[in-house]
């Protein structure tokens, strides 16, 4: 649960928008997993490519979050978390973590599991800079 709630927060600190992060279709992926539908490779492919552009977003606001912690700048980094709460970046933390879950276990391709794997890094480093921000 605790996992979850950063994974949360740190899609929802994400306040910018990415090119590569599409809510519509994050959120036609993520509720054919919830439905248990069937879901083809390239459902995988993209599946990865939305975790991919969520990942980005975090990074760089993580990254400001942390320089914000640097300075000693507490009002600053409380407006950042507070300013963070609508519908659009709450969707996005949703998606994320559904389908960031359901990788983790899916019948993946070659391809799809090179991707997969070449990720987990990424995401290792996202969850390393989350802990160092609410530390």
């Amino acid at each position: 649960m605790k996992t979850t709630r950063i994974l949360s927060l740190a899609v929802c600190v994400s306040c910018s928008s990415n090119d590569g992060y599409d809510s519509k279709t994050a959120n036609a992926l993520s509720e054919k997993v919830i439905n248990g539908d069937e879901l083809s490779q390239d459902d995988y492919a993209t599946m990865i490519k939305q975790c991919e552009a969520a990942a980005e977003i975090i990074n760089a606001r993580f990254d400001n979050l942390l320089e914000l912690k640097k300075k000693g700048d507490a009002k600053k980094l409380a407006e950042a978390f507070e300013s963070c709460t609508d519908d659009e970046i709450m969707d996005a933390s949703e998606n994320f973590q559904t389908l960031g879950e359901h990788l983790n276990h899916a019948p993946l391709d070659e391809e799809n599991a090179r991707r997969w794997q070449e990720f987990q890094p990424k995401a290792q480093e996202l969850v390393t800079k989350m802990f160092a921000v609410f530390q």
